[in-house]
């Protein structure tokens, strides 16, 4: 005998059975989500010993890589394309500084045996210490690194730059000691040597806006183009100022833009097009520029109602930015 089901309005035979079926589950709680199914025959993965559709994929996984790779070894997670760290240990100098500046030699090998055209380094080196107690001699260890990574583009900045990290990390080891703490270097454990490759980003023409300048209060929207067109992003952007990150090029910007005649406008702008702009499209523009010493003047000004635009790239340089501005009085 079948029994009704008036939430999946159907007939079933086992009705217990059928109380536990996703169907029966998604009609009675819309919010349901269906278990996701038991991976049987898939690849495992021992490190993390679960079983996984794609192994070659779940490798590069952030998960896998934090598994396998610890702070000392990093030699199956982190040596790959973009990043190397080359590791010595057994070090049997106490001294740090002779250890580093004989070790300045393998550096620069390893900096110089990179294919990459540019490239950060950074050095790290962990200590033992200890202090001498009344009734012990306690100890304790710390890792000391040269700071952030420093950015390398030709061989000729590399002895430079290894002179730099090398008093750095030296002065922190220094400074650990010698500020009344009473450690005394017992020996050097592990020596780090970290590579990473370094991509410039793509130029374009969007400039940061001094710091000064950055407050909301002063007015100023930094359009974020990737092309010489700031000028006309700043130009369409007075019609429509209520759009949300208005500092971004969006498809509402764009369209705003095509409702000018660019006919004869080049680009990048130059401030002898801006009349043959104002002749097209029957408006005035206001230009001011920041100087060297980061404060704004009038380059430009017409005498009847305007859009104001600034030229936010200090100094004489070949290139400029612009950017929008709807009140002069506020900058």
């Amino acid at each position: 005998m079948k029994v009704h089901c008036e939430h999946c309005n159907v007939d079933v035979k086992y009705f217990k059975v059928h109380e536990k079926s996703n169907k029966h589950q998604r009609n009675i709680n819309p919010n349901y989500f269906e278990p996701k199914k038991k991976l049987k025959n898939k690849p495992h993965c021992e490190y993390c010993n679960i079983n996984v559709y794609n192994l070659k994929r779940h490798k590069k996984s952030f998960k896998h890589l934090k598994k396998i790779c610890t702070f000392k070894g990093c030699k199956d997670g982190m040596n790959n394309k973009m990043f190397k760290q080359y590791q010595y240990n057994e070090i049997k100098p106490i001294d740090p500084k002779k250890f580093i500046e004989d070790m300045s030699e393998e550096i620069k090998s390893k900096i110089e045996s990179q294919d990459w055209k540019n490239l950060k380094a950074a050095l790290s080196i962990q200590v033992e210490f200890y202090k001498e107690l009344p009734h012990e001699i306690k100890k304790t260890t710390g890792w000391f690194n040269s700071g952030e990574m420093i950015r390398i583009t030709n061989d000729s900045e590399i002895q430079n730059i290894l002179n730099q990290m090398i008093n750095e990390v030296i002065e922190k080891i220094y400074k650990y000691t010698c500020e009344g703490s009473g450690w005394i270097i017992n020996k050097l454990l592990d020596f780090e040597i970290k590579l990473v490759e370094y991509k410039p980003l793509k130029a374009s023409s969007y400039i940061q806006l001094p710091l000064k300048y950055q407050n909301p209060k002063f007015g100023l929207i930094n359009i974020q183009n990737k092309d010489n067109e700031c000028f006309k992003w700043c130009i369409a952007r007075s019609n429509c100022l209520n759009e949300r990150n208005p500092q971004r090029v969006t498809k509402i910007l764009n369209n705003e833009s095509n409702k000018y005649n660019w006919k004869g406008i080049e680009f990048p702008m130059n401030l002898n097009q801006i009349k043959q702009f104002e002749k097209n499209n029957d408006t005035s523009i206001n230009i001011y520029c920041l100087d060297e010493k980061l404060e704004f003047n009038p380059l430009r000004i017409t005498e009847v109602s305007s859009i104001g635009v600034v030229d936010v790239s200090p100094g004489n340089g070949p290139y400029v930015h612009h950017s929008y501005t709807s009140n002069y009085d506020r900058m």
